[in-house]
């Protein structure tokens, strides 16, 4: 996968080096912040390609000033997991703890 950044500031990305056709146009960050500048658009670009191509990186930053979401997956059960970078294992997410009823 590849990408260009155009002068507005927009991400086209496309499947092959033929850049045809245009698999998305990402204009904004996915909250709705702006790309202030190329080097951002390509910044998050890079991101985002990293995360499609590799199945532990995490999610590209949702907003400008953001830190980058975990990757989320499932294992072989069914259950939600994240991606543990520092130990590099998939770690089950634990189940929200149900408020007792009064």
């Amino acid at each position: 996968m590849i990408f260009d950044v155009d002068e507005g500031n927009v991400i086209r990305f496309y499947e092959t080096e033929a850049r045809s056709p245009v698999r998305y146009l990402q204009k904004r960050y996915p909250n709705g912040d702006s790309f202030d500048t190329a080097e951002e658009a390509t910044a998050w670009a890079e991101a985002m390609v990293e995360f499609l191509t590799s199945e532990t990186a995490p999610n590209p930053p949702a907003g400008k000033g953001l830190e980058p979401a975990p990757r989320v997956s499932s294992d072989e059960n069914g259950n939600p997991v994240v991606w543990n970078a520092e130990t590099e294992t998939w770690d089950l997410i634990p189940e929200p703890e149900e408020e007792p009823s009064a």
